[in-house]
């Protein structure tokens, strides 16, 4: 259901009618108008509105994380691509730099998905629940088709934002913004004041060897994304946290309810079951539904069918949102005592929202997503202050982490089973005791789910849990459970491989936040993939005549291994960058049916910009010594025919595309940039492509040593501060490795 159209608007809105569709303006040479196509429009508008494209006198009023970046033109604009725009992004406007075509959204219907979109692209350091200021003035006249590159403030490790800092700083502190949930497809969200907490009270404490245990009889800060862990774990400090508990142990804080009221009211709909569905982001639905008690013939099997795809990470730590699609928290799988005699709960698909809320009504329990605004608010909020850095998304773009929500009755029960997931579980209704043991598989990378009664899960998650574990059981010991009873207000933290039984002691609705990690041999893996597959003896297909054919070659390669090994260092694998930034920049995938029209123009690094070249905090020493990367790739734009990529240069124009670590067996990329830069600049990145053949170490000092043109040309402070900033961006974005700085070139 779309949103309901903008309120406050202090002018009337005018019809008019463009190819078929319907469009407003606020201004009368537009009224009852009709247009055969865009391109007729487009005409109208070039010859009735010269000069500045007016803009919307009134900002679009909806609080929202992407509605209040979009004003509403005046006059709906054409873009580059022939569509109909009713909006502009703020954001573009005001940072002076890009294209005006380029800040065109199309919004129809008044669905915000094509605006998060853009800011998603576009804005990936904005906080998107920030406040701004009104534009003053008008947006930008209409510039050439051309598209412009945007600036880059600084390439320092200290300020490595391409976006202006006015536009990337965290809301103010007093500020606490939780998204509200709409349904499918719908983007809204509010603002609220944050609860101030003059003191925390304990009241009570208490510690085992699985489980701190605090209860708070004070007010607590509300939920905030801007600070996330401290008040999901609040009062212990986000330090103590990372260093006592976190990968560790159980935490659980008891505190009045009160803390999630703007949770529940604007991200969770009131607890209302029937919008918390309606406003899912899953595909699919799940509910536990009472089935007959198993008999002995059952063999005491618990849970009805897997229901899944028994996925893991995928082998690449990039997960699969969930682990046997059952495994995700604290309220999917098994009912029951295995003993047959408990009443059993199957899990079942539900084909639609209104079909789970029946189900609901009736006393069956649900498991489902929260909505995507909610997700996208929380998770990587979370991810950032977990430290996951560059794995909270995957090479695919793919948040590492999902809120899943659990509407269950009381009686039902989840058996002993464990995650492969770091777990925070926010109770906001109803009661559920936990019983918890501590595991034997530190930092699984898959879950354990004894009441599954396929074998072939069964047999995979145990083989791979005896790697860490040979003597790995498929069951708890039940020889140190503790328990703890959350009620709403409360808080639990369990690491993954933490054994946990459930069961609601009421009806119940709860959160989870589930954090997938990446382990660091998905990494490591990827890294020495890239590198093998430049050498021909490892792409070479297994083709064999008898097994002692294939174990020769096999050993042949083994030797091999240990100096492809010695290829890599750390910093090839984690460039300056990649660590800082994330996987942010974009990837070019080789997906044909993907939609051209629909790919947003990234950013493109400016060089030579002025700004960059006074930066004092850039500094790269002409003697400092660097090694190439053997895990980047730099090509000129040109070199990639434009029908297959156009990307709005001409091909003379000095603009260059590095990839970093795709040796993903999706070749995806970890880090995609395209950058500009002066005539200076690429003499100085030829010579370095052209050196990587005589020297696998230089400087730049011995760089204009190789090039007679830029050993003889005079050099001006100017003209040396531009080749070394390229060098030290270079190095930044693992193009070039650092040996040591303090090494010096002979």
């Amino acid at each position: 259901m779309a949103d309901s159209a903008p309120t406050s608007r202090t002018s009337s809105e005018f019809p008019f009618v463009v190819d078929g569709h319907s469009y407003t303006s606020t201004l009368t040479a537009l009224n009852g108008k009709s247009f055969a196509s865009v391109d007729s429009y487009s005409d109208f508008l070039t010859t009735t509105f010269s000069g500045e494209v007016p803009r919307t006198k009134v900002r679009t009023a909806r609080p929202s994380p992407v509605w209040k970046y979009m004003h509403k033109l005046d006059v709906p604009q054409v873009n580059r691509r022939k569509k109909m725009c009713e909006y502009v992004c703020t954001v573009c406007v005001d940072d002076g730099a890009t294209a005006w075509e380029d800040s065109l959204i199309a919004m129809f219907g008044n669905q915000s998905s094509n605006g998060a979109t853009h800011l998603r692209s576009r804005h990936k350091d904005l906080s998107l629940l920030e406040k701004r200021h009104p534009v003053s003035g008008r947006p930008p006249s209409k510039k050439p088709a051309k598209r412009q590159s945007v600036p880059s403030p600084s390439l320092s490790s200290s300020t490595v934002d391409d976006d202006d800092s006015s536009t990337s700083s965290k809301p103010p502190a007093s500020t606490s913004t939780i998204p509200t949930t709409k349904k499918r497809k719908t983007t809204t969200s509010t603002t609220t004041k944050k609860h101030t907490v003059k003191h925390t009270v304990i009241s009570s404490q208490a510690t085992t060897e699985t489980v701190a245990i605090y209860t708070i009889s004070t007010e607590c800060p509300a939920l905030d994304e801007a600070d996330l862990l401290a008040t999901l774990v609040h009062p212990i400090a986000p330090t103590t946290f990372m260093d006592d508990y976190y990968q560790k142990k159980a935490l659980a804080v008891h505190a009045p309810a009160s803390r999630f009221d703007q949770l529940v009211q604007e991200g969770l709909d009131g607890l209302d079951v029937k919008k918390l569905l309606a406003a899912t982001s899953s595909e699919e639905l799940q509910a536990w539904v009472q089935v007959r008690p198993a008999t002995h013939d059952d063999n005491g099997d618990d849970n009805g069918d897997d229901n899944g795809d028994n996925g893991d990470a995928n082998g690449d730590g990039n997960g699969d949102n969930g682990d046997d699609n059952g495994d995700n928290g604290d309220d999917n799988g098994d009912n029951g005592d295995d003993n047959g005699d408990s009443p059993k709960i199957e899990s079942v698909k539900v084909e639609s929202a209104e079909a789970a809320a029946i189900l609901h009504a009736a006393g069956h329990s649900l498991y489902f997503r929260s909505s995507p605004e909610l997700s996208a608010t929380l998770i990587p909020a979370l991810a950032k202050d977990l430290g996951m850095g560059f794995t909270a998304t995957s090479v695919h773009g793919e948040t590492q982490g999902e809120i899943e929500l659990f509407c269950a009755k009381q009686g039902h029960v989840t058996d002993w089973h464990f995650d492969f997931m770091e777990n925070f579980t926010v109770q906001v209704a109803g009661t559920k005791t936990w019983k918890l043991q501590p595991g034997n598989v530190a930092y699984p990378v898959r879950g354990c789910t004894p009441h599954y009664k396929t074998q072939e899960v069964v047999e995979q998650q145990l083989k791979v849990h005896r790697l860490a574990d040979p003597s790995f059981q498929y069951h708890p010991t039940f020889d140190n459970v503790s328990e703890v009873t959350l009620s709403p207000g409360s808080v639990l933290y369990f690491p993954a491989g933490m054994w946990h039984r459930v069961e609601c002691t009421e009806d119940s609705i709860s959160m989870n936040l589930s954090m997938f990690p990446t382990p660091h041999a998905d990494v490591v893996v990827d890294a020495l993939r890239q590198v093998l597959l430049q050498s021909d003896k490892w792409r070479r297909g297994v083709s064999y005549q008898t097994p002692a054919d294939a174990r020769a070659y096999m050993a042949d390669l083994l030797v091999d291994l240990k100096a492809q090994i010695g290829k890599l260092s750390a910093a090839d694998i984690l460039p300056e960058r990649l660590l800082l930034r994330g996987r942010g920049g974009g990837n070019a995938g080789d997906e044909d049916e993907s939609d051209e029209e629909e790919k947003v123009p990234s950013h493109v690094l400016q060089l030579d910009d002025p700004f960059l070249l006074q930066d004092s905090a850039i500094d790269f020493e002409p003697t400092t010594l660097v090694t190439l990367n053997p895990l980047a790739n730099l090509m000129h734009h040109a070199d990639i025919p434009s029908i297959h990529h156009n990307t709005g240069f001409s091909p003379d124009d000095l603009v260059y595309i590095l990839n970093v670590g795709f040796g993903h067996s999706s070749y995806m990329s970890s880090l995609r940039l395209e950058f500009q830069c002066s005539t200076l600049q690429a003499s100085l990145i030829d010579v370095i492509l052209e050196a990587q053949t005589q020297a696998t170490q230089f400087s730049l000092q011995t760089l204009l040593a190789l090039s007679k043109e830029l050993e003889e040309s005079p050099k001006k402070k100017s003209e040396m501060r531009e080749l070394q900033v390229v060098l030290h961006f270079l190095t930044h974005a693992g193009f070039l490795t650092v040996v040591h700085d303090n090494v010096k070139a002979p």
